[in-house]
C-alpha cells in the first residue's frame, strides 16, 4: 500500500483492471424541527469483474482476501482510537474504511462466499452463511469441432454448457436451451442437480458478454415460475446476487436500445417480481401464495438481506425494484416494510463479520428507504409504522463497539423520523436518545460519531414534554455529553460549531446556564475561541455562550 488514493490503485494493480470510484452524496432529509439531521454517505463503486478479474479472484484470491480482512481489521483499530493508518485520520480514514469493505464484498462475492443453508437461531428465521469451494477457471473445450446437441433433452443440455462453459457463444446458446426447457418444465429443469449451479458458473465466467447475462436471466425467469423452485433454490442470497449483479450492470457502450445487455436487466428485475408473485400469490398470473419453506426468510425479505451484504448499487436499486413491485401490483408499501423489517440481522448468524457487515448494509439500505418517496410512495412512512425505528436501535446495542453501525444507525434513525411527529414518538419509544448516548459513550475518541450525536442530542430540546419523557430525555447529561465532546474534538471546527450551538440552547431552552458553566465550562469556551479565531460562526457562537454565561 503506497498510498493514500489508495483504494483505486491498489485495486488496479492487485485485480488486473482499472476499477474506479467516488465519493457521492445523497440528497439530504427533509430537515425537521424535531430531528434536524446533516446528511452524508460516502461510498465507493466497484465496476462489474471482467474475466482478468474473475481469474485473479479464483487463482491465489484466498490469500489476497485475507490480506484485505487483515487490513480491515488494522483499519477498524485505528477508527476506534481515533488513530491513523497510511496518513489517513478522521472521516477519510472512515471513507477508506467503507472502500475497503466494498472490495472485500467484490472477493466474497465471486468466490461464492454469501451462500445460504437457512435455520433457525433462538426461533428466528435467519440464514447462515457458510463457505463454499473456490469456482476453479474453465475447463477447456474438447478438441475438434463443436457438436450439435439435442436441444430437447435436458440431459444433452446441461451436458453441453459443461462441456463447453469456457467458450461464450456456447455457453449462450446451451442457456437459450435451457431456458426454453424451463419454459416447459421449471420443475424437472430445477431438480436437475447440475443445471442451476452449472447457470450461475457461466455466469460468473462471461459475465461481461451480454448474450450470457440474457438467457442466464430468461432462464431465471422461467424457472421463477415454478413456484416451490421460487420460494427455495432462487431465493437463497447466492442466486439472488447474480440477479443484482445483472440488474445493475449497464449495457456495452455502443450497445443499440432494446439490445441484449438492456435486456438482460430488465429481465433480471422480472426474475425479482416473479420471485416476490409466487411469495404472495400476486401479479399479473395471480396465484395462491406459495408456502414458505421451514425456517427461510422468504423472497422479498431475501431480497432485502442480499443487498444488505452487497455492493453499494444493489442497495441503490432497491427502490427501482420495489416500485416495478408496486407498479404491477405484485405487493404494496406496508408488506414491503413489514419483509424489510424481517431481513434484519438481530440475532447473531454465521461469521462475526458477516453478521456484522450485514447489520451495517441493513442499516444503509434503511436509510436509501427512508428517502425513497418519490420512487415508493409510502414505504418510508411505512417503516416507522412496522418498527423499523426499534429494529435500528436493537442492531445499535447489539453492536455497540462496532463504529460503522453505530453511525449508520444514528443516520437511518434520523431519515426515518424525518418530519414526521409519529416518527418521532416511535423514536422516543424504541429508545432512540438512549442508543445515542450509548454510542457517544463508547466512542468517545471519533470525532465524526461525536458530531452527529450532538446534534441529535440537542434537537431533542424543542421536542414536546411528553415526548422528552417518553424518551426518558435527559438535557443535562446531553450538555454533559457535548461538553466532554467539545473538549476531546476542540481542533475540530465542524464539532466546534455544532457544540456550541447545542450549549447555547441547553443555557436558552432548558435553563441549564449553572450546568454549563460547571467545571470548566467557561475556560472552555475561552479556549474553542482562541482555537478557532478565523471562523466567523465558531467565534460569533462562542461569544454568545460566553455572554449567556455570565447573565
Amino acid at each position: 500500500h503506497s498510498s493514500p488514493s489508495l483504494l483505486a490503485s491498489s485495486l488496479a494493480q492487485s485485480l488486473g483492471r482499472r476499477i474506479w470510484g467516488h465519493f457521492e452524496r445523497l440528497p439530504q432529509a427533509p430537515q425537521s424541527t424535531y430531528f434536524p439531521h446533516q446528511y452524508q454517505l460516502c461510498s465507493t463503486r466497484f465496476g462489474t469483474p471482467s474475466p482478468i478479474l474473475l481469474s485473479r479472484m479464483l487463482d491465489g484470491g484466498n490469500s489476497e482476501l485475507i490480506e484485505i480482512q487483515a487490513e480491515i481489521q488494522t483499519v477498524k483499530a485505528a477508527l476506534r482510537s481515533e488513530g491513523s493508518f497510511l496518513g489517513l485520520t478522521g472521516e477519510k480514514l472512515q471513507r477508506y474504511f467503507l472502500q475497503l469493505c466494498e472490495k472485500e464484498n467484490l472477493y466474497l462475492r465471486f468466490q461464492n462466499l454469501q451462500t445460504a443453508a437457512p435455520h433457525r437461531t433462538n426461533g428466528s428465521k435467519v440464514p447462515h452463511f457458510t463457505t463454499m469451494s473456490t469456482v476453479s477457471p474453465a475447463k477447456a473445450a474438447p478438441p475438434g469441432d463443436v457438436p450439435n446437441f439435442n436441444r430437447e433433452d435436458l440431459g444433452a443440455v446441461v451436458e453441453h454448457i459443461c462441456k463447453y462453459e469456457g467458450v461464450a457463444v456456447e455457453s449462450a446458446k446451451g442457456l437459450r436451451a435451457l431456458s426454453a426447457l424451463a419454459y416447459r418444465e421449471a420443475e424437472k429443469v430445477g431438480k436437475d442437480p447440475r443445471a442451476i449451479p452449472q447457470l450461475q458458473r457461466l455466469l460468473a465466467l462471461h459475465l461481461q458478454e451480454s448474450a450470457v447475462r440474457l438467457r442466464s436471466m430468461q432462464a431465471l425467469t422461467n424457472l421463477a415460475s415454478d413456484s416451490k423452485l421460487a420460494m427455495s433454490t432462487l431465493s437463497t442470497p447466492e442466486v439472488l446476487s447474480n440477479v443484482f449483479t445483472v440488474f445493475v450492470m449497464p449495457p456495452p457502450a455502443g450497445e443499440k436500445p432494446n439490445g441484449p445487455g438492456s435486456e438482460a436487466q430488465l429481465r433480471a428485475g422480472e426474475v425479482v417480481a416473479r420471485l416476490v408473485a409466487a411469495e404472495f400469490g400476486t401479479g399479473p398470473e395471480a396465484t395462491e401464495p406459495a408456502e414458505k419453506p421451514k425456517g427461510t426468510l422468504g423472497p422479498l425479505s431475501s431480497v432485502f438481506l442480499t443487498a444488505a451484504l452487497g455492493e453499494r448499487s444493489w442497495k441503490e436499486a432497491i427502490p427501482k425494484l420495489l416500485a416495478q413491485l408496486v407498479e404491477n401490483e405484485v405487493t404494496e408499501s406496508k408488506v414491503i416494510a413489514k419483509h424489510f423489517v424481517a431481513a434484519a440481522p438481530i440475532e447473531k448468524f454465521g461469521a462475526a463479520n458477516l453478521a456484522t457487515e450485514a447489520g451495517a448494509g441493513w442499516l444503509d439500505l434503511a436509510k436509501i428507504l427512508a428517502l425513497s418517496e418519490t420512487i415508493v410512495p409510502g414505504v418510508p412512512a411505512a417503516l416507522v409504522e412496522v418498527n423499523a425505528i426499534a429494529v435500528t436501535t436493537r442492531l445499535m446495542s447489539e453492536n455497540r463497539d462496532e463504529l460503522m453501525i453505530q453511525l449508520t444507525g444514528l443516520e437511518a434513525m434520523s431519515l426515518m423520523v424525518g418530519a414526521r411527529f409519529v416518527g418521532l414518538v416511535a423514536f422516543a419509544e424504541a429508545g432512540g436518545i438512549g442508543a445515542i448516548e450509548i454510542a457517544m459513550e463508547n466512542h468517545p475518541d471519533h470525532c465524526l460519531m461525536q458530531t452527529k450525536g450532538i446534534r441529535a442530542l440537542a434537537s431533542g430540546i424543542q421536542w414536546p414534554l411528553d415526548v422528552q419523557s417518553k424518551a426518558n430525555y435527559n438535557p443535562a447529561k446531553s450538555l454533559e455529553l457535548t461538553k466532554t465532546a467539545l473538549q476531546r474534538h476542540m481542533e475540530s471546527e465542524e464539532l466546534s460549531q455544532a457544540a456550541l450551538d447545542s450549549i447555547l440552547k441547553y443555557i436558552q431552552k432548558a435553563k441549564l446556564t449553572t450546568e454549563a458553566a460547571a467545571g470548566n465550562g467557561a475556560s472552555l469556551i475561552e479556549a474553542v475561541l482562541a482555537k478557532h479565531p478565523n471562523s466567523v460562526q465558531v467565534s460569533s457562537l462562542a461569544r454568545q455562550v460566553r455572554d449567556a454565561l455570565t447573565v
